[in-house]
């Protein structure tokens, strides 16, 4: 992760979140799709 980028520590509907930690950040992101998990996940042959 790289600093200064939010990290990604629930889902959920926005409602049941927002009682759950209403301080929270909400981060609007569009249309984009959010995929935690995966880095840079690929190999080099040698």
């Amino acid at each position: 992760m790289r600093p200064g980028l939010p990290w990604l520590v629930a889902v959920g509907y926005l409602g049941d979140l927002r009682r759950r930690m209403p301080e929270a950040a909400l981060v609007d992101v569009g249309e984009s799709t959010v995929v935690p998990g995966f880095t840079a996940a690929h190999q080099h042959r040698r």
